[in-house]
């Protein structure tokens, strides 16, 4: 039986491209049909192929299905020769969390932040991090889950970091670190209750206390350890400047 896939265009619709990646990914012969979106015939050709009234959809004999994932799911089954997920049960389950994560979430991050969206995605991959680096800064919290419509909430008890900042960081590092917070190659001597990231260079800090020093190919940031979050002002200067490249 051919395998057909009705999709809008790709370089538009990301839940578009994603099942046409996949089976390209598995070599199988199939057919594309493209159908413009946001016209005034859309929805009834759409119709026409996917009785849910949404691409992409694939068709396989007689059978339809809807939903990018949906459809990646029945390719993974249908095809299991081709391996789309990891062999190992711990690394598929992995796989499987970020693919709907991605996939549950995204929705709402185009109707809500189309202004963090939508240049990432005029990027194409090229000058991605130049695209980045003039994004707003906001974060998830007040972009998406206060505007969203649908969102649900469930109490819990456990153990909570959102590792906002480098002090956050620093409780996640301490741990066989004495009094300090250390990675990479670092020579504290006297000091404590400091965080060291220096993955290149050596690094010495000499009777200091509650100190960030975060060292980078092209950039050193030091600071109080209780002004960590003010980092962002380092961020809105360096953007004033013209400076964007060292973000």
């Amino acid at each position: 039986m051919a395998l057909t896939l009705v999709l809008g265009n790709k370089n538009y619709s990301s839940w578009s491209l994603r099942p046409w990646l996949v089976l390209k990914q598995t070599g199988v012969a199939f057919d594309e049909i493209v159908i413009p979106l946001y016209e005034p015939t859309s929805k009834a050709t759409i119709m026409k192929y996917s009785p849910s009234g949404t691409v992409p959809a694939l068709r396989h004999g007689e059978l339809v299905v809807w939903d990018s994932l949906a459809i990646s799911e029945y390719l993974a089954e249908s095809f299991p020769t081709f391996q789309l997920w990891p062999r190992d049960p711990d690394a598929r389950a992995v796989a499987r969390s970020v693919c709907a994560e991605l996939h549950s979430g995204f929705q709402a991050l185009r109707a809500h932040l189309p202004g963090v969206v939508g240049p990432l995605e005029a990027a194409h991959g090229r000058g991605l991090a130049a695209a980045y680096r003039r994004l707003p800064s906001i974060s998830i919290d007040h972009g998406v889950m206060e505007r969203a419509r649908d969102v649900a909430v469930v109490r819990a008890r456990f153990r909570w970091s959102d590792v906002g900042s480098w002090a956050a960081v620093a409780a996640l590092w301490a741990d066989g670190n004495g009094p300090n917070a250390l990675r990479g190659r670092v020579v504290p001597i006297d000091s404590r209750r400091c965080l060291v990231d220096s993955p290149h260079r050596l690094v010495a800090v000499i009777g200091v206390e509650d100190l960030v020093v975060v060292d980078t190919p092209d950039a050193v940031l030091v600071c109080r350890k209780d002004r960590a979050q003010d980092v962002r002002l380092v961020v809105d200067e360096l953007r004033r400047r013209g400076l964007e490249r060292y973000l």
